[in-house]
């Protein structure tokens, strides 16, 4: 009886692959990885995680913030805008599953405003 039992559960079992396991975000990787604005300009931050042997994860999320956020807007996306001058500069946080990425941001004042 438990002969029987081994022959049939080795007829169940598969051939296929296992499922493969999520890589964990060892780093996160910004371009450009500093910014120069000015007060009202915009740029985007793109994005990529990496795992621990440099090779980058597909389908990975990011959440986009600001050091402080007076002086930025940051979209969910990657659009930074900038409010006002820094003095020296500030940040954008770029994360992944445990690994961020500090973006240095330079704010210089915007051009003065027209008078006519």
């Amino acid at each position: 009886c438990g002969l029987y039992l081994a022959v049939l559960a080795a007829g169940c079992a598969r051939d296929e692959p296992p499922a493969a396991q999520p890589r964990d975000v060892a780093a996160v990787v910004v371009n450009p990885p500093q910014l120069t604005l000015q007060a009202g300009g915009d740029a985007w931050l793109g994005a990529e995680a990496n795992d621990a042997g440099g090779q980058p994860i597909g389908g990975a999320q990011f959440s986009f913030r600001p050091e402080d956020s007076r002086l930025l807007r940051v979209s969910d996306r990657g659009q930074v805008i900038a409010l006002g001058p820094a003095t020296p500069q500030t940040s954008v946080i770029v994360a992944s599953g445990g690994a961020e990425r500090r973006v240095p941001v330079t704010v210089l004042p915007g051009p003065p405003d027209r008078v006519e």
